[in-house]
């Protein structure tokens, strides 16, 4: 067994037994979602453990042989299950944390799912638990990334503490998941926070020694952004010498997203006429015409 799993058992442990069954209910987590239900009668423990049995099955994969029409099936099965038991009560996520617990070496996508229900339906006790599988190296990286959507998407605050210091790699010397993936988390937590993500998104898109992936990743969101300084980073996508044909492409189709008619046909007509590169030139022109009448 790895450190981190020992971990992660020994921080199950200290949130699932040291508190006894009976006063589990008059916990009271400043969560909204833990306070809903604590309004709301706790359903018999026999059908919060049949409905996470079922989370189970739906979450298995079949085989890889299975004909096209079943494998359609089991992904609407999955889907409705996991979207029903989001919305399931603090027992049920307390009981998926538990069965994660009892399931540590079972197949990822399994681990998945239960993480899925814990996160959404018990967020404070499952928040420990995700934050070890992004910071602690050893676990499965499906697993691990999983668990930083989650971190964003159900603990926004403490996803940025944990998230932004390793995508500004102030934390280094570590096997992270892929950054696109930590930065998709990031940015999750950021618009559920209402804070501006612009500038982080510019440090990144315009790293050149990052991964391919993460600079697309935040050069597209760039796009969807009205800023002066997205749009300045842009610019300097779109005239980067590095040789990505892809990010500037990408940087193109982001200005063209975020700027007015008139404003991007005035910035993209020198840049064609003065592109080297006439794969990337009949780009341009291509969006040009598109564009500009």
């Amino acid at each position: 067994m790895t450190v981190s799993r020992i971990r992660v058992r020994s921080v199950l442990a200290a949130l699932l037994l040291s508190t006894p069954p009976t006063l589990l209910a008059a916990c009271s987590p400043s969560d909204a979602s833990s306070q809903a239900a604590e309004a709301t009668p706790a359903p018999p423990r026999q059908t919060v453990e049949a409905d996470v049995l079922n989370l189970i099955a739906a979450f298995t994969p079949l085989s890889p042989t299975a004909p096209p029409g079943e494998q359609s099936a089991w992904f609407g099965r999955r889907h409705d299950t996991i979207v029903r038991m989001r919305e399931g009560s603090h027992a049920h996520g307390l009981e998926a944390l538990k069965q994660y617990q009892a399931r540590l070496d079972t197949l990822p996508e399994i681990r998945c799912g239960l993480l899925d229900a814990a996160a959404h339906a018990a967020p404070e006790e499952t928040r420990p638990v995700l934050a070890l599988l992004v910071t602690e190296y050893g676990d499965n990286m499906l697993v691990r990334t999983k668990a930083a959507e989650l971190l964003g998407d159900t603990s926004p605050e403490h996803a940025l503490e944990i998230l932004e210091p390793i995508l500004r790699h102030e934390k280094t010397g570590r096997t992270y998941p892929r950054e696109e993936h930590l930065l998709r988390a990031w940015l999750s937590a950021m618009q559920q926070l209402e804070r501006d993500p612009v500038e982080l998104l510019c440090t990144v898109a315009l790293d050149l020694p990052r991964e391919m992936d993460v600079r697309h990743f935040a050069t597209k969101q760039l796009g969807e952004l009205e800023s002066n300084q997205g749009r300045q980073a842009l610019e300097q996508l779109l005239t980067e010498s590095s040789g990505n044909h892809m990010l500037r492409r990408f940087a193109a189709q982001s200005l063209q997203a975020s700027l007015s008619g008139s404003e991007f046909c005035d910035l993209i007509t020198p840049v064609m006429q003065n592109e080297a590169d006439m794969n990337f030139q009949v780009f341009l022109a291509n969006m040009r015409d598109a564009n500009c009448r």
